[in-house]
């Protein structure tokens, strides 16, 4: 690119990110009232801050929603467009998909610096309650029990169950991790058991039980109703119903599920299919668990893919940095029994929701300026820093300009 559109383009930028600071948001909202998170808020390693176009976009990647995901794929097509034409080199349009290819690699498959979740009340503990190791079917083979703990400590949870397809070994071998951990003074995070069981056209995260529960003695509707109804009597366990199936398969039953013995709904899930979710079905499923008295629930659904925490549980439970890890999970499960729908308080990324039809070609431009308005002030000059780089005449361009004598 010539220096005359290079500056350009480098303005628009600069006037946008300046008109970003008049607007500012939230990082953090929640999910149940949408209002800003005064007592928490989001942690930048010095990587992150410096890199923050690259990383906040990486980390907008490992948020979006699938229909997000591809609408990004297409403006990635519209640049390639823009890079032939401005270049009319095929030599520039293969150094672009290359730079597109390294970035999303990067962005999904390689553990970099990401943000993560820092409370003001040492009361309070940041929870996740569905997550995957190697142990699931469609686990990444090198996301181990001890990375899915690395992981969650990173993001800023203090606590998340591990909770793999149909199996307990992943949440066996995390708890005894935890203990470890424990013994030897490491304190900070806790990792706690669980199942996700596949039942009836939908998914039931198994809250609390260490020994496998068999989903093949819980066949059909018949089955699903049985579970729901003596999961906590039989199996000691709280039953989750999970996003994306319940919305998915099984939406016209979900007054169902709450009185067959469900205690709790997802609400936001950080699996591509899961993001998906739509905000007016958010809105029917809060008001279901406030009618039923039942809690609300994010999930990392994290199955090893992309680095950044996009949802946090918060739970008030006093004196709980002094519990082991079976201490916490008791904790945290009785308080989701007595509390019920004022248990938990979901705190979510500040993103642009998933939209369908032919709102969703904008999609990208609208969650684009939603991420400048988030950034704090150091974010912002980091990025004004990247634009001040691309306007920086190179050689060729200096060569190129007219010398008066």
């Amino acid at each position: 690119m010539s220096l005359r559109p290079r500056l350009g383009f480098a303005a628009v930028l600069t006037g946008l990110l300046f008109l970003s600071r008049f607007y500012p948001l939230p990082a953090l909202k929640d999910a149940v009232t949408g209002l800003a998170v005064c007592d928490a808020g989001l942690y930048f390693p010095p990587l992150h801050l410096f890199f923050t176009p690259f990383y906040s976009l990486a980390d907008l990647v490992a948020c979006n929603s699938a229909t997000q995901d591809i609408a990004f794929l297409f403006y990635l097509l519209l640049g390639c467009g823009l890079i032939f034409r401005l270049k009319r080199s095929l030599k520039s349009l293969a150094l672009y998909w290359l730079l597109v290819a390294v970035f999303l690699a990067w962005a999904a498959l390689i553990p970099h610096d990401f943000s993560g979740l820092r409370l003001n009340d040492p009361d309070i503990l940041a929870v996740d309650f569905h997550s995957h190791t190697s142990h699931s079917w469609d686990g990444r083979a090198t996301f181990t029990p001890a990375r899915n703990l690395a992981w969650h400590k990173r993001a800023g949870f203090d606590a998340g169950f591990i909770t793999d397809h149909n199996k307990t070994a992943g949440a066996v071998d995390g708890k005894a991790l935890s203990r470890l951990a424990w013994s030897s003074g490491q304190r900070a995070y806790a990792s706690l058991e669980g199942e996700e069981l596949s039942l009836h056209d939908c998914h039931v995260v198994a809250l609390g039980n260490s020994r496998h529960i068999d989903a093949r003695q819980y066949l059909g509707l018949e089955g699903l109703k049985k579970f729901l109804n003596e999961a906590g009597a039989v199996h000691g366990a709280l039953p989750l119903m999970s996003l994306p199936e319940y919305w998915k398969r099984g939406w016209q039953l979900r007054e169902d599920y709450a009185s067959w013995g469900a205690k709790g709904f997802e609400i936001s899930n950080g699996a591509p299919q899961g993001a998906n979710f739509p905000e007016d079905k958010r809105r029917t499923i809060i008001e279901l668990c406030r009618r039923h008295n039942l809690f609300v629930a994010a999930a990392s659904d994290n199955h090893g893919y992309g680095s950044a925490g996009c949802a946090w549980n918060l739970m008030k439970i006093p004196g709980w940095q002094a519990l082991d890890p079976d201490q916490r999970q008791r904790a945290v499960l009785e308080t989701l029994r007595r509390e019920e729908f004022k248990a938990v308080r979901v705190i979510i990324r500040n993103k642009i929701e998933p939209v369908y039809g032919d709102m969703i070609w904008v999609d990208t431009p609208r969650a684009l300026w939603r991420m400048a308005r988030c950034w704090t002030w150091p974010q912002s000059i980091s990025a004004f820093f990247w634009i001040l780089l691309i306007a920086l005449p190179r050689p060729n361009s200096l060569r190129r300009l007219p010398i008066k004598a």
